[in-house]
């Protein structure tokens, strides 16, 4: 009779253990999910014909340019991403009063040089780092009332940013 009750007993702890051990799923309905928010991304591909139209100029590339790609960022700004000679170059425009620095580079520039492109005024900013060489140009096309900028994310001279420059734009 002991060893009925001690049966019956360990039959009766390892079920309450069973039944501790049971956990309650509820389905989620869809409006119970978290969703996660959207934030839109501002820069849209785009094509040659809106950029110049968002930046009231005409852009020649170089014909040894590759990897041609066009945006226009917060419906604003067009941009013209492209490699030359194993460099890569983005060229960015917009119609404004003045020159402006929308580069999107932010460095404590190594070396800064006023320079002049197709007779408009502009600067020249280098970074030579450690581990990173840019550079990039900024001028206001007064005719065309256009801001630009032309940068690079490699090692660059002044003179090399202006002589590309005043070929794409003129």
């Amino acid at each position: 009779m002991k060893k009925l009750a001690v049966i019956i007993l360990a039959f009766l702890m390892a079920l309450s253990v069973c039944a501790c051990g049971k956990t309650e799923t509820k389905e989620i309905t869809t409006q119970q999910q978290v969703t996660k928010p959207k934030i839109s991304n501002p820069m849209v591909e785009s094509n040659e014909e809106r950029v110049e139209k968002k930046s009231g100029m005409e852009f020649k590339l170089p014909e040894k340019a590759t990897g041609v790609t066009y945006y226009v960022i917060n419906d604003e700004i067009g941009q013209i991403s492209f490699d030359l000679n194993k460099q890569n170059y983005t060229l960015r425009s917009k119609k404004a009063d003045a020159a402006d620095d929308f580069s999107g580079l932010y460095y404590v520039w190594t070396e800064e040089k006023k320079v002049k492109v197709n007779g408009n005024d502009g600067e020249v900013h280098i970074y030579n780092g450690e581990d990173t060489e840019c550079g990039s140009l900024i001028w206001f096309d007064k005719d065309k009332g256009s801001a630009l900028t032309l940068s690079v994310d490699s090692k660059t001279t002044p003179d090399k940013l202006v002589k590309l420059a005043e070929s794409i734009t003129k």
